[in-house]
């Protein structure tokens, strides 16, 4: 808990941090919101628990999104699977019973020439174990909390 008070910034309901997460200095937003007045203990294990099956995860992210290529994308499957996966934002929840947090991630390819394509991807993971993964074309817009559609596993 201290560790996230000293390196977290506090914004009205949620800590911010911005989390280092490879070797070229790529990072993700990290929330942490909370209900009282500060963070649970059970938040706090669910931060170790994203740490220490983070790579998991990914693995699985990954077979998702190779899975449900579309047909242009087939195309550029072998560029794709090359291609790092960019996890862009983490919000962890206290009592929220749907999930315990949300994963937003991707992939950005050469579409054609100088463009890019995205290939966003929200994850619900709940008691540490993935929920539901969908693909998204906003995911910003998927993580309206108020009108919400998931695929469950």
């Amino acid at each position: 808990m201290e560790k996230i008070q000293r390196e977290f910034s506090r914004h009205g309901s949620f800590y911010f941090a911005e989390v280092v997460y490879d070797s070229n200095r790529k990072f993700y937003d990290l929330y942490i919101k909370f209900n009282q007045n500060e963070i649970s203990q059970n938040q706090i294990e669910k931060v170790n628990n994203l740490n220490k099956n983070r790579e998991d995860y990914i693995n699985e992210i990954e077979q998702y999104l190779l899975s449900t290529l579309t047909k242009a994308e087939q195309k550029k499957e072998t560029q794709i699977k090359n291609t790092k996966l960019n996890v862009d934002l983490i919000e962890i929840q206290d009592e929220n019973k749907k999930y315990d947090l949300i994963l937003i991630c991707g992939k950005h390819y050469e579409y054609f020439g100088f463009l890019k394509k995205d290939i966003g991807i929200r994850v619900e993971i709940k008691e540490g174990k993935i929920k539901s993964i969908e693909r998204k074309s906003n995911t910003v817009k998927a993580n309206n909390y108020k009108k919400r559609s998931t695929t469950s596993r």
